[in-house]
């Protein structure tokens, strides 16, 4: 069986964070290759996001990634007036 590895182009980060490492794990994915798996998989305003992010070292592992992939593109208090 041949997995797809999910795109990303800005909607749902959790989401999409879960089906990666769901990725990652099924084909044990070495931490070294994750940023470059995913840069094949950016599309649209989080491709530009992720080569002006990569370029300014903003992240530096998968990790990383994640936390500032969730500050730019998850929601916030202010997306729900019901969330406190």
């Amino acid at each position: 069986m041949k997995l797809d590895f999910p795109r990303f182009s800005s909607d749902d980060p959790t989401s999409w964070v879960y089906k990666a490492n769901q990725y990652f794990g099924y084909y044990q994915t070495p931490v070294t290759e994750k940023l470059l798996i995913v840069s094949f998989h950016m599309e649209l305003e989080a491709l530009i996001w992720f080569q002006e992010a990569e370029e300014a070292s903003v992240f530096t592992n998968w990790d990383s990634l994640v936390k500032a992939l969730h500050v730019r593109f998850g929601s916030t208090a202010y997306d729900d007036p019901m969330e406190v």
